[in-house]
């Protein structure tokens, strides 16, 4: 996992930014009315649902896969390993 999230990180161009936006706002003049997280849980998988793109996605930015991971799979959560 840590692969993964490194690899990721190269293309993040501010890691930080959640953390510090309503700080550098309100230092520029601007007011912050809320802020609040949005949780998502997909219970199924399917073209319709963040998930299933992310699996999509986030294999791009793998450099060094596990032989395992190697073999081409579909993405499910038949896949999923705990």
């Amino acid at each position: 996992m840590r692969r993964v999230l490194d690899g990721f990180s190269a293309h993040e161009t501010h890691r930080d930014l959640p953390t510090i936006l309503a700080g550098q706002l309100r230092r520029a003049g601007l007011q912050l009315l809320r802020q609040r997280p949005v949780p998502i849980l997909n219970t199924s998988f399917s073209e319709t649902h963040l998930s299933y793109w992310l699996t999509k996605v986030i294999p791009g930015y793998v450099t060094v896969a596990e032989p395992w991971a190697r073999k081409k799979r579909t993405p499910g959560p038949q896949n999923l390993r705990s």
